[in-house]
């Protein structure tokens, strides 16, 4: 059973992603020529509720994707959870169990809704939730990620330090 579970875990994950895939209305398409992201990314918390998350000093993401969503509600683990990041959460809840993730595409970094129900704010943008659009880039230097709505206490500076080579 318990081999089994990661299995399950990672066709769940895999199946949110291509549900989110699916349902975003443009697609791009990265050429193979294109230069890969090199650099790093930083998570820090502008608020106490994000900073709990991340710890006061930041965090590293130390590959990608890296995955970020709510605790789940039962005392013991989720069995499915493949989250990077957990975060606390109370009623009425802002932050979905799997809500986002950051990933590269091509020479970028970009932030993916992975379906969640109220949405996530990259840089003012709002992606997912009832949006049709569920990714955004991120830029070189400050960015800041909101996860729920605007009103939510979840708010994160994501510092992204790259520089660009040729495969």
């Amino acid at each position: 059973p318990q081999d089994s579970l990661k299995y399950v875990r990672s066709l769940m994950e895999r199946l949110r992603e291509a549900n989110a895939r699916l349902d975003a209305t443009r697609q791009e398409v990265v050429d193979d020529a294109s230069p890969a992201f090199e650099g790093n990314i930083t998570l820090f918390g502008k608020t106490k509720e994000a900073q709990d998350a991340v710890g006061d000093s930041g965090m590293l993401v130390p590959r990608f994707p890296f995955r970020i969503g709510r605790k789940s509600s039962r005392d013991e683990p989720d069995p499915l959870d493949v989250n990077d990041v957990i975060v606390e959460d109370k009623k009425p809840f802002q932050v979905s169990r799997n809500h986002f993730a950051i990933e590269v595409n091509g020479s970028h970094l970009i932030v993916r809704d992975r379906g969640s129900f109220n949405g996530t704010i990259v840089n003012g943008r709002s992606i997912g939730g009832r949006k049709s659009d569920f990714e955004a880039n991120l830029r070189e230097g400050e960015n800041e990620i909101v996860i729920g709505g605007a009103q939510s206490p979840f708010r994160f500076k994501a510092v992204v330090h790259r520089h660009l080579q040729d495969r």
